[in-house]
């Protein structure tokens, strides 16, 4: 246990806050507060009054029965015991009673002492679940409902969880440095001082859930960031005058680095992410090291020992920024763009990202379930999400029509600058090539001749690149596709035709009937971009989502307009030539 010199500023005032808890003043002037659902409907609303906890062998024992939920998908019956704000139920499956009534014994307990130690006040009835194994079950403490098993009844985290569900806080690291000051542990300034002086990883002080894993950190880090949650709780408390419970949504860069000079840090801090996990719940399961779930979107993250794009926190953070706001700004622009395809643009419910290691090619979406390759999380994940909009798989499975499917995927996935475009590392990277591919180009694998024409087609439009911020992707694959009209970029990640990939991932796929598979994805992109800048995104979307045969395209096949667009490329690349032209 790290030691501080002095004592800490709220254990100083516990004492009276301890006085006005038990003497009723305000603090636990507790509405009618009902917990869980219909799976404890015994439990009744808080008292006025709080019970001694050890006392629980005087309150009744009963028998209940849960039913399966979205935060736990089992049912089993239980016995329980209710006192106070506090109900503890025991999972039947759990054989032995002297084991029973020893869980009994240390739940209460240990609720008996948290509820004296914590700064925060307990105001809301809870229930407390234990199965033999919360985590093989999935189940997922949420809300007045905390889940544990015999085994765990000791972790830091059932402390946690009892006191967001006792408070009703739910920012994690908020329970997190609350569970730390309420288990006696105490701050080491001096340790954050040094750590903070000379990290070079400041933004820890973001304090993502994963901060606080050691499957995804070191174990100083964990110990690192519980502290400095501790300590943040305890200055934003008594330095700035902010209610505990108000904490984690007044909380910003402006905070971090007055915390910062208070500990005599001379540097500051500059955090990206404020406010935006609010609409997330956060939770582990057997499956996923860290669970993030919205509305639409539930991602399956797990830390990828030495990977390029996945294996550190920051990356973790980064994938559900792009990803979430992605989907967000996207479902707009098709929404304002392409109004005619408005009732097929929300997904037939949550879409789940899994980033896994994966035997095929870089990634892919069965139904709304996105599964990617580690190394393809920085560039594919929004063209994987355009995939699961009803209008795309309907191009893919109804309309037999790959070409349009994986054209809008990349088009809209990779090229608006709607969003962050990171496509241009992938770019910038083949623009300057690599040593482990020397004379060809690693992402759309063009050889040095196609590399030399699609660098020249894009200067000749006005393209810049200075460096990688300057690369405009949307012009950058034009000149790919200029630069390989006549020989297919074949191989590369990005360079793969259609037909090859299908054939490879779906063996079984009829690609019989189809037209525009000799094309590569990047070839599509350029297609589709076309197609949309010509006949506009809306008319695109009326013809060969909607079937509408009123719009300008009505009559014109596949070959007639590849030569419009192919004829398009050419014009502006007057004077340039085009590796294995006729």
């Amino acid at each position: 246990m790290m030691k501080v010199r002095n004592a800490s500023p709220i254990k100083q005032c516990l004492f009276t806050l301890l006085i006005l808890i038990f003497f009723g003043i305000g603090l636990l002037s507790c509405s009618s507060i009902t917990v869980h659902n219909e799976n404890t409907d015994h439990l009744s609303s808080a008292p006025t009054t709080l019970p001694d906890y050890d006392d629980w062998e005087q309150s009744a024992l009963a028998e209940g029965k849960y039913a399966r939920s979205d935060f736990c998908p089992t049912s089993f019956s239980y016995q329980y015991r209710s006192l106070g704000l506090l109900t503890v139920a025991i999972g039947n499956n759990i054989s032995e009673a002297a084991e029973v009534d020893e869980i009994f014994y240390k739940i209460f307990q240990q609720y008996n002492q948290l509820i004296s130690s914590s700064p925060a006040a307990f105001q809301i009835p809870i229930t407390i679940f234990v199965i033999p194994d919360s985590t093989i079950e999935n189940c997922v403490s949420n809300n007045t409902t905390v889940f544990t098993s015999p085994g765990r009844l000791d972790a830091i985290a059932l402390t946690e969880n009892i006191i967001g569900a006792s408070t009703g806080i739910s920012e994690y690291w908020v329970k997190v440095g609350l569970a730390y000051i309420a288990s006696g542990e105490e701050v080491d300034y001096q340790v954050l001082k040094n750590w903070y002086q000379q990290t070079e990883d400041l933004d820890i002080l973001g304090l993502f859930i994963a901060r606080f894993m050691t499957d995804w950190v070191s174990q100083e880090e964990v110990n690192i960031a519980r502290m400095t949650a501790a300590s943040l709780v305890e200055y934003c408390s008594v330095n700035e005058n902010i209610p505990i419970e108000s904490v984690g949504g007044e909380f910003n860069n402006d905070l971090r680095n007055r915390w910062l000079s208070s500990l005599g840090v001379q540097r500051s801090v500059d955090y990206v992410y404020d406010g935006f996990y609010k609409s997330f719940q956060f939770s582990q399961n057997e499956d996923c090291s860290i669970v993030a779930q919205s509305e639409v979107v539930y991602f399956c993250l797990n830390k990828l020992e030495e990977q390029p794009y996945f294996d550190e926190v920051g990356d973790a953070e980064d994938l559900i920024y792009r990803a979430y706001t992605g989907y967000q700004v996207l479902t707009d622009y098709l929404t304002t763009n392409a109004p005619s395809i408005d009732h097929l643009t929300i997904p037939d419910g949550r879409i789940t990202i899994e980033v896994t290691r994966l035997d095929v090619l870089l990634g892919y979406t069965e139904g709304n379930t996105i599964r990617i390759q580690n190394s393809a999380v920085l560039f594919d994940v929004l063209h994987e999400i355009v995939h699961t909009y009803k209008w795309n798989r309907e191009l893919l499975f109804t309309n037999d029509n790959l070409l349009l499917a994986e054209g809008f995927a990349e088009y809209l996935g990779k090229l608006l600058p709607i969003y962050e475009q990171s496509i241009k590392k992938a770019i910038w990277e083949d623009i300057n090539g690599r040593e482990s591919n020397p004379g060809i180009s690693y992402w759309y694998f063009l050889d040095k001749e196609q590399l030399g024409t699609a660098k020249e087609w894009y200067l000749q439009q006005g393209g810049i690149m200075e460096n990688e911020d300057s690369i405009d992707p949307r012009l950058f694959t034009d000149a790919i596709a200029y630069a390989t009209m006549y020989r297919n970029a074949y191989g590369g990640s990005m360079g793969l035709p259609i037909d090859e990939k299908y054939e490879r991932l779906s063996p079984n796929f009829n690609l019989s009937e189809m037209d525009g598979l000799e094309l590569n994805y990047t070839q599509a992109a350029s297609y589709v971009a076309w197609l949309c800048d010509t006949y506009s995104l809306d008319a695109v979307m009326a013809k060969y989502v909607n079937n509408d045969e009123r719009t300008a395209l009505e009559g014109k096949d596949f070959e007639e307009l590849k030569l419009e667009w192919m004829t398009d490329l050419q014009t502006k690349g007057a004077g340039i030539h085009i590796p294995d032209s006729p």
